[in-house]
């Protein structure tokens, strides 16, 4: 009888221990990885040399403004950055990134679709940065934010699809699930 005891309680343990370490590897597989802006460029990928080997193809301080050759350079220079690639190891992954908000849906005070991005004012000022630089959000349940002046981290799985919306291209989209403030 004892003997039968110690093994059922031996199952017991086992099956308990299999249930937390279970649990346990779940909850890391819900964790967010966080994310920097720089993650988000490829280690390989550098914008200022390819504009500035663009650049050097022109006799810049002779360029008439408004001629046909500055509208060519300016064209390839916002080719240039729109073509900037994405770093495809985090298509699908829970990602915590940082950034500010810029409003585009909205749904009664609820922000729904937002670009999200790597400093205050981007997007609302010309040019706006690279597509690798910029992430579209679209929050399910919507969001109430006070202050767009604050950064904020956003919650979510990344998918590396592109979006156009008025305000920029973005090349990454976030499925987002919560918001926190930002801490300095």
């Amino acid at each position: 009888m004892i003997h039968k005891l110690s093994k059922l309680g031996l199952v017991t343990i086992c099956i308990l221990a299999f249930t937390c370490l279970n649990s346990y590897a779940n909850d890391q597989g819900s964790a967010y990885i966080p994310v920097s802006w720089d993650q988000l460029i490829p280690a390989d990928y550098n914008l200022d040399e390819l504009e500035n080997e663009l650049i050097s193809k022109y006799d810049v301080d002779n360029i008439t403004p408004g001629s046909l050759e500055a509208d060519t350079l300016i064209q390839q220079l916002q080719q240039l950055q729109y073509d900037a690639p994405m770093v495809t190891e985090y298509d699908n992954i829970k990602v915590k990134i940082p950034g500010f908000i810029v409003p585009l849906d909205f749904e009664s005070d609820k922000i729904t679709h937002f670009l999200l991005v790597p400093y205050f004012g981007a997007c609302i000022h010309t040019p706006p940065p690279p597509p690798n630089q910029i992430v579209y959000v679209i929050m399910q349940e919507g969001i109430r934010v006070d202050n767009t002046y604050d950064p904020i981290y956003i919650n979510g799985v990344m998918r590396v699809e592109s979006q156009d919306s008025e305000m920029g291209t973005a090349g990454y989209t976030v499925y987002g699930a919560s918001i926190e403030p930002y801490v300095y």
